[in-house]
């Protein structure tokens, strides 16, 4: 499992730091304020997976699957952290294959 720490906004130009995505769990900082970037350079869909910490009446809740297309970018968030935080204030994602051409940053505002 990789930490990806966000990168915060600011009022200029932001260099943005990309993770290569893969099959194992990553996880990031969870206050509520963090989105996930995901550019899809594949040649198909890719989806991202998020679990959800939070029971509903004692029970486990299905994880949060989203296609991101082929080719295409998408801001996915805000990830509340009393939905998709552990005790520790994090949250984890992964990606349904492993490919090289999947780059995921997070960001913070």
């Amino acid at each position: 499992m990789t930490t990806v720490n966000p990168q915060q906004g600011a009022r200029r130009a932001n260099d943005l730091g990309f993770h290569t995505a893969s099959t194992t769990p990553d996880d990031a900082l969870t206050t509520g304020r963090e989105y996930l970037l995901v550019v899809n350079g594949h040649s198909s869909a890719v989806n991202i997976t998020v679990p959800v910490v939070r029971l509903v009446d004692d029970e486990p809740v299905d994880a949060k699957t989203i296609a991101v297309a082929a080719g295409a970018t998408a801001l996915l968030g805000p990830w509340p952290p009393g939905i998709y935080g552990d005790t520790d204030g994090r949250m984890t994602f992964s990606i349904g294959e492993e490919t090289e051409d999947v780059k995921i940053a997070v960001l913070q505002f």
